[in-house]
């Protein structure tokens, strides 16, 4: 979809062109001569266009042939930095998946690691990929790890079949960079069942950003279960603003099947914290009818001192009434 500020640049831009065309072509004698005149200058861009696209599909070309040639490099770092120069062509680098699933096979960790990352953006291979990925998420390179982790959320719910797996990295209390695969977790929507014990648990992980993560997380497991609000609903009372809030926040996300969160997000609604109370407001108008008598309170947070807090009461107002 193209944004509102390309639009606005081409309806100028085609109603002089229009213009410009017309100017050449009332003036002519008659009216074949009128018609070959009007359309000189467009098909003159059209033209002019064409050959540029061509010239840069030749260039493209000749880009990914020179990468493919890379990637069968003696010279390991030479594969890798192929690897990775595909990875950033996303999408547009559809035609190497063949040779990046060879690349999953590369004797060298550290290549196969990158192969798996560019075929997690080009995605034309996913189950290849998301093997590969897993392999690193459960490797001793904690910077690997990592990786792994961020590439799997990349890919969404087509890495489904690593849930289970990012869920018992999340415990592996020796990598500091577990909190990367409870993250992951939030994009991939993961099947409750799969999961579920195991971000309980990360709930009230030591490290902030682990139990963050593992609250956001909660929010975004399918279907919601009773387990995961009273577990969020408990941690609104952590000890970590974070936390706090970010619970709030995923009980919003899990919208009526929440209903159990009402009482303790009006509370909230009374915190000395700003972003605490913006948060508890949104949270419950997401609730939706379940959330009604807070209404008096909501309306009170209209007029608060905090802009965003006025916004998140009033629309949660507008959502209830």
């Amino acid at each position: 979809m193209r944004d509102q500020r390309g639009t606005l640049y081409e309806i100028p831009l085609t109603i002089a062109l229009l213009l410009v065309s017309l100017t050449i072509a009332v003036p002519q004698p008659t009216w074949p001569r009128r018609i070959v005149a009007f359309l000189f200058i467009p098909g003159c861009l059209l033209l002019l266009f064409l050959l540029v696209w061509a010239v840069m599909r030749v260039v493209f070309a000749l880009q990914m042939r020179r990468l493919l040639g890379r990637l069968e490099s003696r010279d390991p770092a030479d594969r890798r930095k192929a690897a990775k120069e595909l990875e950033e062509l996303d999408s547009d680098a559809r035609e190497a998946a063949p040779a990046l699933v060879r690349s999953l096979q590369d004797p060298e960790e550290a290549v196969r690691l990158q192969a798996a990352l560019a075929l997690a953006r080009v995605k034309p291979d996913e189950s290849a990929a998301v093997a590969e990925l897993v392999k690193a998420l459960q490797g001793s390179n904690a910077k690997s790890r990592e990786k792994a982790a961020e590439a799997l959320g990349c890919m969404g719910s087509a890495a489904r079949g690593a849930a289970q797996d990012l869920a018992r990295a999340l415990l592996d209390k020796g990598w500091e960079g577990r909190w990367q695969a409870a993250s992951a977790l939030v994009f991939i929507r993961p099947e409750a069942a799969k999961v579920l014990a195991e971000l309980l648990e990360a709930l009230k992980d030591a490290d902030p950003l682990a139990a963050e993560w593992a609250a956001r997380a909660l929010g975004r497991i399918e279907p919601a279960t009773p387990d995961a609000v009273d577990a969020l609903v408990a941690a609104m009372s952590d000890a970590r603003r974070g936390v706090r809030g970010t619970a709030m926040d995923s009980l919003g996300d899990l919208g009526p099947a929440a209903a159990a969160a009402v009482p303790g997000l009006v509370q909230a609604l009374k915190d000395e914290d700003s972003w605490i109370r913006g948060t508890a407001a949104a949270s419950l108008g997401e609730i939706g009818p379940a959330a009604r008598d807070a209404l008096p309170e909501l309306r009170r947070l209209a007029v608060d001192t905090d802009e965003w807090v006025q916004r998140a009461a009033s629309e949660a107002v507008s959502l209830l009434s």
